[in-house]
């Protein structure tokens, strides 16, 4: 995971009857990358400050889960994924997965300037899970099994444009699943101003109440 991910630590309770793989490759500007793991109940992933300043790779981390469960957090924010969902998390922020059961996952190494000229505050949509149910997350879940097991032997133009099209549907993913949640909070931050607004104009009054 530190030579194909970023420098990180990992815990467990147990290494008895521990099995992993990880297999990688290029497709385009994007590396990725098929991992399994099993045979022990969890496995708890960290990165911090230290292991960032000493590999300062620059990408975020679109993670897809293909079976079992992970936890996510980053950013203050915290999001578990199940079979199917997905989340983005940034290689450059502190943050710390927990891996439960036996899992096997896809994961698409996406270099920042890529993700973020198609999607502006990129790292707003980091550590919140993307429902695999949901129409555009089961758009990009399709596009992105499918780009793994797409032939090695394709032509390095076609697999640029390829990149660019999965590109936009992820973007355009992110920007749709997680947009709704921003424009919920905003309007959430809305009405409290509104609350605020009408305390303050009423403090005087001895008749207010809860």
């Amino acid at each position: 995971t530190c030579r194909n991910f970023s420098l990180s630590e990992c815990q467990t309770d147990s290494t008895q009857g521990f099995r992993a793989q990880i297999s990688s490759r290029v497709f385009g500007s994007l590396g990725l990358s098929a991992a399994s793991s099993g045979g022990i109940s969890s496995i708890r992933m960290t990165r911090g400050r230290a292991q960032i300043r000493k590999d300062p790779r620059d990408h975020f981390m679109l993670y897809l889960v293909l079976s079992g469960r992970v936890d996510v957090e980053q950013n203050d924010r915290q999001a578990s994924a199940l079979t199917g969902d997905m989340f983005l998390y940034d290689q450059t922020m502190p943050f710390s997965m927990n891996f439960y059961n036996n899992n096997r996952s896809i994961l698409v190494n996406i270099p920042r300037a890529l993700l973020e000229s198609r999607l502006q505050g990129a790292s707003r949509s980091t550590g919140r899970r993307i429902a695999g149910d949901s129409e555009l997350g089961a758009l990009s879940r399709s596009v992105v099994r499918q780009i793994v097991d797409f032939g090695v032997s394709s032509r390095a133009d076609t697999e640029e444009r390829l990149m660019h099209a999965t590109m936009d549907i992820i973007s355009t993913t992110l920007d749709g699943e997680l947009g709704a949640e921003a424009q919920a909070n905003l309007e959430q931050h809305r009405l409290l101003l509104q609350v605020q607004r009408y305390m303050l104009a009423h403090l005087h009054e001895a008749g207010i109440d809860l």
